[in-house]
């Protein structure tokens, strides 16, 4: 007999499980003696994920006795059973997204992602119970929790890449992660209203990436954009754009009447950032624009440019520094404007992941047309080195090395380590002041109760600097 979360079993003494989908089986696997047996079970791929319940009924002349089993037992989602909905057919896609405890999560900007090891740690003690707590909490049916992988995360992905946000899981808000149009306007002082200066299709969802398969050391990436979203500038891609604009009750002439496109360039100016990417953290860094005039006037521009901290959202967050300056192109002229921003402008004004935004507007004194440009710059940080002994066992304490050198000309104050493994940690240390551009070192000790494969984060942060990471993987014997 069974139903949804009900399985009663008729013990079978020996034989192949009957293996289907749906199905409940149990047979002796070994009779250790008169009072002692091994019985194995097995579960189908239908049985709702959580903590199940054991109990034995033993009947003998007519005489039932019952028999709780103390110990509960959890059912999961088997990615190795090919009746499975989430079976992976390739073992290193299940040692990738099943078994790998430490991954990478990628950010900074599109020119110069930045790729930070990530400790998932699900087989730590407790996180199992937590998750079944969670769903224990979220009043899901039985026949639903055998669905919660296919239904979150495939169909959600499948829903946001064709636009259709109506679906749950917050495909509103994930669809415009990955694709929206942005509208750049200025006020206009003639007219007293705002004026449109473009409309940019493609600034959004320029790249999504997660960590290769098997990929633990270099930052190398896997652009899985297409899986999000459809190629920029194709009829797919428009086609998806105005079914969730439908979908969300935005008609495409209302679209069209409030979101104008930009009207066509009233000069021969253009507007260029040939600033780099990313500059090291606690250096300076040029701020590099270009202007060309292919036309046959020469040109008065008025240029203001602002460059502010900001946040990983894209929000700004703190000003750094402004230039104003007012420059003539002559006809056919490739003009070339910079300053330099120090490291002593936008140490202690730095958010999140160390990311500037460089704001550009340009106006045409002839024309008053006004061009903008928009750049973002990665300061990036430097690693951590982690060296450890070379032969380490279980049990056993054994010592490692942190050494960091503090890029910046002040000293460092509040400063922290924080080292966590599957089997260690999490751990935080505070440590002296380090000292303007001091090599400084540290040693820990630990001890691993259990022998394997052993991959340590260590991540440093003190007032001025954060989210700076090393890593260490050793075999304990």
């Amino acid at each position: 007999m069974e139903s949804s979360s009900l399985a009663v079993l008729k013990l079978k003494r020996s034989g192949r499980f009957n293996l289907r989908q749906d199905t409940w089986d149990a047979s002796i696997f070994n009779v250790l003696n008169k009072n002692d047996l091994d019985v194995e079970i097995f579960v189908p791929a239908s049985a709702p994920v959580g903590v199940w319940n054991l109990r034995v009924l033993i009947s003998q002349n007519g005489y039932t006795r019952s028999y709780r089993v103390t110990n509960k037992f959890y059912v999961l989602f088997n990615p190795w059973s090919k009746l499975d909905s989430v079976y992976m057919p390739s073992e290193p896609m299940r040692q990738e997204y099943v078994l790998n405890d430490v991954g990478k999560v990628y950010m900074g900007t599109f020119g110069s992602p930045e790729a930070r090891d990530w400790f998932y740690g699900q087989f730590r003690r407790g996180v199992l119970q937590a998750i079944m707590f969670i769903l224990d909490r979220s009043n899901l049916s039985p026949s639903d929790r055998a669905n919660t992988i296919q239904v979150s995360s495939m169909l959600s992905a499948l829903a946001i890449k064709n636009g259709e946000v109506k679906t749950m899981y917050d495909a509103p808000f994930v669809y415009s992660e990955v694709n929206a149009d942005v509208m750049d306007y200025s006020w206009d002082n003639r007219s007293g209203n705002y004026k449109a200066l473009k409309t940019k299709y493609a600034s959004v969802g320029r790249l999504i990436i997660t960590k290769k398969i098997g990929n633990s050391v270099s930052s190398e990436a896997e652009d899985i954009t297409l899986s999000y979203k459809h190629k920029e500038g194709t009829n797919e891609e428009r086609q998806s754009y105005y079914r969730a604009l439908s979908d969300l009750g935005l008609r495409t002439e209302f679209y069209a009447a409030h979101f104008p496109r930009a009207p066509p360039l009233e000069d021969a100016l253009f507007l260029v950032s040939a600033t780099e990417a990313e500059s090291p953290i606690g250096s300076a860094f040029d701020v590099i624009l270009r202007l060309i005039n292919r036309g046959r006037t020469k040109r008065t521009v008025e240029l203001n440019v602002n460059v502010t901290s900001t946040y990983y959202t894209g929000n700004l967050s703190v000003p750094i520094k402004e230039h104003r300056a007012t420059v003539v192109v002559e006809p056919q002229q490739n003009l070339t404007f910079r300053f330099t921003v120090y490291p002593e402008e936008y140490v202690g004004k730095l958010v999140d992941f160390s990311i500037l935004k460089i704001l550009t507007f340009a106006k045409v004194i002839e024309t008053q047309q006004v061009l903008d440009n928009i750049h973002d710059i990665k300061l990036v940080n430097p690693s951590l080195r982690v060296v450890a002994e070379k032969v380490i066992i279980h049990n056993t304490p054994f010592s490692f090395l942190i050494e960091f050198v503090n890029p910046l000309r002040k000293t460092l104050k509040r400063c922290k380590f924080n080292i966590e493994s599957r089997n260690y940690g999490p751990k935080e240390i505070a440590v002296r002041d380090i000292g303007p551009h001091e090599h400084f070192t540290h040693v820990e000790k630990a001890v691993i109760r259990k022998p394997g494969t052993e991959n340590f984060l260590v991540t440093f942060g003190c007032d001025d600097l954060t989210n700076i990471q090393g890593k260490l993987t050793v075999v304990v014997n």
